[in-house]
């Protein structure tokens, strides 16, 4: 598991003439590559994995479990920082800009020994994080800078966090 730390520094903001447009193959390809990973750490007999993260600007907190044969769960050991880097291709490659911006959390439950294509994910786009340890209210425009929403996206607890943005 992770403490939100500062990551490294966080691409300046891309012009909207210059940010590829949503492509759900480099999303699939980015989701792809983090259940790889993922499976790869997987402890021997490791029935599921169990990953949640959270990101705002340049903070990340992560969970990641795994539930083995004999019915015990337990904290998985991942390289975080390298699990942080693929959580950030991944929320890069799935933001849309014209739809609902980019997520604040996601969870997703592998099988080590499933399908390559096989896992199960969910993204939240609209609700405040729960964080363990919230980042300061700042963060929040610098992620709306880097990666900006129409207003009609924009929850209110957002506006509230990030009013100048």
């Amino acid at each position: 598991m992770s403490n939100p730390e500062q990551q490294p520094p966080v691409p300046e903001p891309v012009e909207d003439d210059e940010r590829p447009e949503r492509d759900p193959e480099r999303v699939h390809a980015a989701v792809a590559e983090l259940v790889a990973f993922l499976r790869a750490g997987a402890s021997a007999g490791s029935q599921r994995l169990d990953l949640t993260a959270r990101m705002v600007a340049d903070v990340v907190e992560t969970e990641l479990y795994e539930s083995l044969g004999d019915g015990s769960t337990g904290p998985a050991a991942v390289d975080e920082p390298r699990l942080s880097e693929l959580l950030g291709e991944l929320r890069e490659a799935d933001y849309d800009p014209d739809e609902d911006g980019a997520w604040f959390s996601l969870r997703l439950y592998v099988r080590p020994d499933g399908p390559e294509d096989e896992w199960w994910q969910a993204v939240d786009h609209f609700r405040e994080p729960s964080w363990r340890v919230p980042p300061p209210d700042a963060k929040y425009g610098e992620d709306l800078k880097r990666f900006p929403r129409e207003y009609s996206e924009l929850p209110d607890w957002l506006s509230a966090k990030a009013p100048d943005a």
